[in-house]
């Protein structure tokens, strides 16, 4: 896998701007990746910056000096399990395993797949609660698209 790149240091960064309009705003973010040999792990680490108006439905805005996060991430494990998936199947298909071999894979990634869409969206839920506590705190402070901030104490 080294020789692919599959270890190399990955970088993302993308922005998001809407110049016109009643909530004029942007977004910018960027993430560094970088895999890891234990288990099919990814260490991960980002920053946002959100400037302008955002209604209190988007999940662009962001604290007034941005956001950091960090974290690690099993998604290569439910990669190669898809693979393997695959590979299963294909195995009953010509009769060299029996096919309930095949059908107990299937429900194991199944399994897992459910787990980890289960931990991203505990993931989103503590995600949101913060926020939201974040901008109960920041109530009455508008930030304007500059970056400057206004009202409230402080």
């Amino acid at each position: 896998m080294s020789a692919r790149g599959h270890f190399d240091l990955k970088w993302r960064t993308g922005a998001y701007l809407r110049p016109l309009g009643y909530d004029i705003n942007g977004r910018l973010d960027t993430q560094v990746a970088q895999a890891t040999p234990f288990w099919g792990t990814r260490l991960i680490a980002g920053y946002s910056l959100g400037r302008g108006t955002f209604p209190d439905y988007y999940e662009r805005a962001t604290l007034s000096a941005g956001e950091i996060r960090a974290g690690l991430v099993a998604e290569v494990q439910l990669e190669l399990a898809s693979a393997r998936d695959v590979q299963v199947r294909t195995r009953a298909e010509r009769g060299e395993i029996p096919p309930v071999e095949a059908i107990d894979n299937r429900r194991a990634l199944l399994k897992r797949q459910a787990t980890a869409v289960k931990a991203r969206q505990e993931l989103e839920q503590a995600a949101t609660s913060l926020m939201g506590s974040a901008k109960r705190r920041c109530t009455g402070r508008t930030a304007s698209f500059d970056g400057t901030i206004s009202g409230g104490e402080g």
